[in-house]
């Protein structure tokens, strides 16, 4: 039986990842969190209900025109075993919940 391919309609690929991300709101909170996937424009991260729901406290329904902002620390492991760290400013641009407990954020570099 042949199974239908899948289109990717993304301008760019993403590559599905487990990465440690570090997330600073601008609200003040700061947790850690892992990577879902990741491209060259943005990524998504997975996080628990409470952290959801703090990072979303006033930003919930945020204006398109003014979406939310974060800083983040992503920690990418090296060849040598070794760890480098990259820091980028991004806006939030997607909240979806998938389960009870589990929620996706999506966010774009800026």
């Amino acid at each position: 039986m042949n199974q239908p391919k899948l289109i990717n309609r993304r301008r760019l690929p993403r590559i599905e990842v487990s990465l440690a991300v570090e997330v600073k709101a601008e609200c003040g909170l700061v947790f850690n969190a892992m990577t879902k996937n990741i491209s060259q424009i943005g990524l998504l991260f997975v996080t628990d209900r409470p952290t959801f729901k703090q990072l979303t406290m006033n930003q919930r329904l945020a204006a398109i025109s003014q979406p939310a902002e974060v800083d983040i620390k992503i920690t990418l492991p090296m060849e040598n075993g070794a760890l480098a760290e990259v820091f980028t400013h991004c806006r939030i641009f997607q909240l979806r919940r998938v389960s009870s407990d589990s929620y996706h954020i999506g966010l774009e570099y800026i």
